[in-house]
């Protein structure tokens, strides 16, 4: 509260005994590299392989991280000029490797105003939450338009998000900064690399709220993360889901409302002994000759080659009882969870092509039960005699689901409820939402009051020192999305508070001014 910078978005303090997160910076280029074309992707590999294995195992910076936030990417012409395809198919292992481990990996779309695919950023959505740019007005950071030539957010190839981007309303530590508090002690920090790191902070916040030290069965699986953030997002754009900023504007607030507790709760469920549960398996086809788009290492460390094998493909369903959640709960969302599954895609019927990643297909979901399907490949060679291996894994491997340890599961889905008993509080904190943005900011600020009724609204404007500047707004608020503009680009920079009475109700929404 000094009117300087931000503490970051997932907080915490020392004094309180509240560390919030903690960073680790992996830097991979030294000032003796003339540019990133120097830089080894199999370095990159070991940073993101290393850094998410637990500490207890003794080997260089093992920091067991829950998340990472990646804000580089490799263009197209770079990656033809130094990289071979050895190199992208090792990163490509390390991050569905950090995938496994249920790290949460979070990557920069990219500034080139375009939908060129990028790595490590297009490689797999379901392993990246894809992060593009808004603007000082939030929308999408237009090149030219919104802000300056040249700062236009990349878009397309299964964008998820998009965060602030544009430099005018973010800032960050200088490189050299002074003792005195100054505002010379700051930078603009721009584009997607900006951005990602809001996404990382919004993971970051939403962990330290869920997750459970006791039971990592129940913490948050990166489809959990991208989920609830995808679900939270303030639509911008395109109705809906769209190209340029995904599904929709970052929001923090609206990420923790939507599993704030004991209003909702997120379960995990799947064929496991937490859970019952039956599988069945059948023969979907006795031969078919596919072509992998890469290889891939089974459960028994055996290595499948990329190109054609001759396979025997098996079909696996389940049914999960989830019955639990009908007692309390009326059901939000939910979402298959492959980084915690074994089963496979189906291969492509017209090309016979398969990607060897895992994907759980949810083909039904009740009150009361799931169906789930996926696919077993019994891989043999040219011949179709001499078996290879398996992919995922044998058959035989359905027995391990009468293990006690659920991180054996062929089929894992997430569940978010709320508490239909608590159905009343929760909808009243809903009609009291109000979101206040860009936060910092240069220009204009949109205040955004969500309600369910016709109430009586008046917002006036006050300076750190609690005096009254102007009254913003005074009249009614309607059911629904209410949106309220102020221009602050003539106020001198500092910090501001707004004073805003819905009917007899007062909420209070500090921004800076910079």
């Amino acid at each position: 509260n000094n009117a300087y910078g931000i503490t970051g978005i997932a907080g915490g303090n020392d004094i309180w005994a509240n560390k919030g997160v903690s960073l680790h910076s992996l830097g991979l280029t030294s000032n003796t590299q003339p540019n990133f074309s120097s830089v080894y992707l199999t370095d990159v590999s070991n940073a993101i392989v290393n850094s998410a294995i637990s500490n207890s195992i003794v080997i260089p910076y093992a920091y067991g991280l829950h998340f990472q936030n990646h804000s580089w990417r490799i263009d197209p012409i770079w990656q033809q000029q130094w990289y071979l395809d050895s190199n992208i198919v090792l990163l490509t292992e390390a991050i569905r490797f950090v995938n496994r481990l249920k790290v949460t990996f979070i990557a920069s779309r990219g500034n080139e105003h375009n939908n060129t695919k990028t790595i490590p950023v297009t490689l797999h959505d379901d392993w990246i939450l894809s992060t593009g740019g808004t603007s000082y007005d939030g929308e999408y950071m237009l090149n030219g338009v919104n802000c300056p030539s040249g700062m236009g957010s990349s878009y397309g190839s299964g964008i998820d998000i998009a965060a602030p981007a544009n430099p005018s309303i973010i800032v960050s530590c200088a490189n050299s900064p002074t003792n005195a508090p100054s505002f010379s002690n700051y930078q603009g920090f721009c584009c997607t690399s900006a951005a990602a790191p809001h996404v990382s902070g919004v993971v970051a916040l939403l962990m330290s709220y869920m997750n459970d030290s006791t039971d990592n069965y129940k913490n948050l699986s990166p489809e959990d993360c991208e989920e609830i953030i995808q679900h939270s997002a303030t639509d911008v754009g395109a109705s809906g889901y769209d190209s340029l900023t995904g599904f929709g504007r970052l929001n923090a607030g609206a990420a923790m409302h939507l599993v704030e507790k004991p209003f909702h709760t997120l379960y995990h469920f799947g064929t496991n002994t937490l859970t019952p549960y039956n599988i069945t398996k059948s023969v979907f086809s006795n031969s078919d000759t596919i072509r992998l788009t890469e290889r891939y290492k089974n459960e028994n460390n055996i290595w499948i080659s990329k190109g054609k094998h001759v396979v025997k493909t098996f079909e696996i369903n389940a049914t999960v009882n989830h019955g639990s959640v009908n007692n309390v709960d009326s059901i939000m969302y939910y979402w298959a969870r492959p980084s915690s599954s074994y089963v496979f895609p189906l291969f492509n019927s017209t090309t016979k092509l398969l990607q060897p990643r895992e994907k759980v297909i949810i083909t039904n979901l009740s009150p009361t039960s799931a169906t789930l399907k996926g696919y077993v490949y019994k891989v043999m060679d040219s011949t179709g005699t001499n078996l290879i291996g398996w992919m995922p894994c044998d058959t035989s491997f359905l027995a391990i689901n009468t293990s006690t340890n659920p991180a054996y599961t062929l089929m894992e889905y997430s569940i978010l409820s709320k508490n239909v008993t608590l159905g009343l509080k929760a909808k009243d904190k809903k009609e009291k939402s109000i979101n206040l943005y860009p936060n910092p900011t240069m220009h204009k600020q949109t205040i955004e009051i969500f309600s369910s009724e016709e109430s009586t609204c008046k917002i006036d404007l006050f300076d750190i020192m609690g005096r009254l500047i102007t009254t913003v707004y005074s009249g009614k608020i309607y059911n629904g999305k209410n949106e309220i503009f102020n221009e602050v680009s003539k106020l001198p920079n500092s910090m501001y508070f707004y004073y805003i009475k819905i009917n007899d109700v007062v909420y209070i929404k500090k921004f800076i001014k910079v």
